[in-house]
């Protein structure tokens, strides 16, 4: 039975498709996990932000966070 994180992904092949079609760039919001960073990039969708990359910062960790990373 699946899960209800991959049930949330069901709709989101139409919203990719619709953005592209708009020519918008789209970020996917609440990426927990690798096999839903795989899912978003095989729809096409090249951003995406959640507690996959990192947990909540403030101003001060995002400065480190962004400061460090290494791109």
């Amino acid at each position: 039975m699946a899960s209800k994180k991959d049930l949330s992904f069901r709709g989101h092949p139409a919203i990719v498709t619709l953005g592209q079609n708009l020519g918008l760039d789209l970020i996917a919001e609440g990426v927990e996990t690798g096999e839903q960073l795989t899912q978003l990039r095989t729809m096409g969708c090249n951003y995406g932000q959640g507690y996959y990359f990192s947990k909540p910062l403030d101003s001060e960790g995002a400065t480190t966070l962004i400061a460090t990373a290494s791109v």
